[in-house]
């Protein structure tokens, strides 16, 4: 449930959350037909909360009505907006695509005509430089660095006021190269900067409260190939620092060719408890897009779908569709099958194999059912589409790949490990007996699940064996989605991370590994059991991310601030040869178990507590109770092993 609150504060009771929920629905208004974005546009009213040196402003009473689904996880390339004007994107040509094209556009410089009006007749303090920078965004490009923020800013706004969700915010140090500005008051334009975009955190929030796809891109390389910095990749990071929110949010990218400081930077700004920034690594991630299909120079200049999922700089791929849980085989076998004939491991390989085939075609068949929503806003800033004169929901972007997520690879893992040990090799049990263990759900047979929550798990460990068998499994996933094309021209691609380890384990039945029912899954490529951080760094660069595998590979791990305090060089060596070994990305909760508790017992003790949750970054307090419970339980795990 998302609630929708007019002011930017969070609710006090249920009660007073309730209220506010229904009197925004009491409010909204709801525009549909051919000419639904115009109206939008032309009714939205404006306000300054907030705003002194920028105006941004978001009516969210006025919304599109949105029929299908909506394209989400986008990011706009605002290096041509900056470079250009408005009046650039007007198309010649009577055909359908440019018609509303140019009508949008009417539409969308009228609009900003408006917000200059609004903004003359304010008291904002900058007002005269903001109407002169509205002004010249139909005609000119922006010129310095404040007015370049100004049009992202407008831009941005724009694409929620439209209906749009999970709005990212693109390799932003990249883009702004170019405009020089004096770091101290580079320093003081990004902070209003980034505090107006987190000014609607909580309505632009998704899933749950802090999951906005406000991200921010830093660092990586150019679209040439060459190692990239500015001066603006520094200081962005450490301006979200020091605002301590946790929205926007940084997704910083890695390459061997980096200055040895950058990578103890990374690890100073990990361990100041604002959630980022997650690290992704260029040497692995370009080469698999590379392979995948993209074109270099695109593959260079990646940025990712809401969290973690690589995608070209300028295309609208959507790549977080559904989820592919990788228990589901075993519920498969379970109900169609003869229980009693699976005498050997490799027979009950044989069904997981042939099952999960059947699972994921009922997936890719889930996927020919989408119809997505007209977006002639997002198909405006596409040139690709603009070229051909389509939408970008119907496949009128240069790609246009669908990316699924996977859940519970760890615990089929440690599920397969399980019953080849106590079935196969010790013969303690029959399959069918300890099946009839799991879908009671334990219930009577205390002995069987200790047994299973005891045993040793395999998931996370250095051994050959075990990443083999992780990636047996993936090359069967992958092998199963090569002849699918989605009804845009595009394929399909898949990684071993997602949002809905929680999501998708309410109410599903237990699971071989001593998982009882709806209890969490795993979480991305993560311990719970207390493995050492080298021996699962190792683990994970030996999983094989190659062909349709590489979309969002992110190892999760806990750590206590006082074991980074005291062993930087450690950390920092830590993390830099794990991902020149080939980890795909890696983030942290910086924080201890005692901490965490005490947030959740005395919440106004901890109003500003940030943490990590699968791919962005939420207050502690506003996370559902079931949130806080797993991040407590995997931070005592973590300690665990340093007991």
């Amino acid at each position: 449930m998302i609630l929708f609150y007019k002011e930017n504060r969070v609710a006090k009771t249920p009660v007073d959350a309730l209220k506010r929920v229904l009197s925004h629905f009491r409010e909204i208004k709801v525009y549909g037909g051919s000419c639904s974005r115009e109206k939008v546009l032309e009714k939205a009213r404006f306000d300054a909360d907030g705003c002194h040196t920028f105006i941004y402003t978001w009516d969210v009473y006025k919304t599109v009505k949105i029929r299908g689904r909506i394209l989400g996880n986008c990011t706009i390339d605002y290096r041509k907006i900056l470079n250009c004007g408005l009046s650039h994107y007007y198309m010649d040509g009577e055909d359908e695509f440019a018609k509303t094209n140019n009508s949008l556009l009417d539409a969308i410089l009228t609009y900003v005509g408006r917000l200059a009006d609004f903004v003359r007749e304010s008291e904002i303090a900058n007002r005269d430089n903001i109407v002169s920078y509205l002004v010249r965004f139909k005609d000119e490009p922006a010129q310095n660095l404040e007015e370049a923020l100004q049009r992202i800013l407008v831009i941005n706004q724009i694409q929620w006021q439209m209906g749009h969700i999970l709005v990212g915010l693109g390799r932003l140090d990249y883009c702004l190269d170019g405009y020089v500005e004096e770091e101290t008051k580079a320093k003081r334009l990004l902070t209003e900067f980034f505090s107006l975009l987190h000014k609607y955190y909580t309505i632009k929030s998704n899933a749950l409260m802090g999951d906005t796809g406000q991200i921010v891109i830093l660092g990586g390389r150019t679209e040439e190939g060459e190692c990239f910095t500015n001066n603006y990749t520094q200081l962005m990071i450490e301006t979200i620092q020091e605002l301590q929110i946790p929205d926007p949010k940084v997704l910083l990218r890695v390459n061997r060719d980096m200055e040895d400081a950058a990578w103890t930077d990374i690890i100073h700004v990990m361990s100041s408890n604002t959630g980022s920034p997650l690290i992704s690594n260029d040497d692995e991630i370009i080469e698999h897009m590379v392979s995948f299909g993209y074109e270099r120079e695109d593959a260079n200049n990646y940025i990712t779908s809401a969290c973690w999922e690589p995608i070209a700089g300028n295309c609208y791929e959507q790549n977080n569709i559904i989820s592919l849980n990788y228990l589901e085989p075993f519920e498969r076998i379970s109900k169609r099958h003869d229980l009693q004939k699976i005498d050997t491991f490799d027979r009950l390989m044989k069904l997981y194999y042939e099952e999960l085939k059947g699972y994921i075609e009922s997936i890719t068949g889930y996927l020919d059912t989408l119809k997505w929503e007209k977006d002639p806003l997002y198909s405006m800033f596409d040139e690709n589409a603009r070229r051909c004169r389509r939408d970008v929901s119907t496949g009128g972007s240069k790609y246009n790949n669908y990316g699924i997520l996977t859940v519970a690879m760890a615990n089929a893992v440690n599920s397969l490990n399980n019953i080849r040990e106590l079935v196969f090799e010790k013969k303690l049990y029959t399959y069918e007996e300890l099946d009839s263990c799991r879908r009671a759900n334990f219930k009577n047979h205390e002995a069987e699940y200790l047994l299973l929550k005891n045993a040793d798990k395999k998931w996370g460990h250095d051994e050959d064996e075990v990443c083999s068998f992780v990636n047996q499994i993936t090359e069967k996933t992958q092998i199963f989605l090569d002849a699918y094309e989605n009804p845009l021209g595009g394929g399909v691609k898949f990684g071993l991370s997602s949002p809905h380890y929680i999501m998708n384990s309410v109410d599903y039945p237990a699971s071989f590994d001593g998982r009882r029912k709806g209890e969490p899954f795993s979480v991305h490529i993560s311990s719970g059991e207390g493995i050492a951080y080298t021996e699962l760094m190792n683990f994970a660069s030996k999983l094989d991310y190659s062909g349709k595998r590489f979309n969002g590979n992110v190892v999760d791990f806990m750590v206590m601030p006082a074991l980074v305090k005291q062993n930087i060089a450690q950390f920092v060596q830590l993390i830099k040869v794990s991902l020149l070994q080939g980890c795909c990305q890696l983030q942290a909760n910086v924080i201890d178990a005692a901490t965490l508790i005490l947030a959740k017992n005395n919440p106004n003790d901890f109003p500003n507590l940030i943490v990590r949750v699968w791919g962005f970054n939420a207050y502690f307090n506003e996370l559902p109770e079931e949130y806080k419970d797993y991040l407590i339980e995997r931070a005592r795990q973590n300690e665990a092993a340093f007991n």
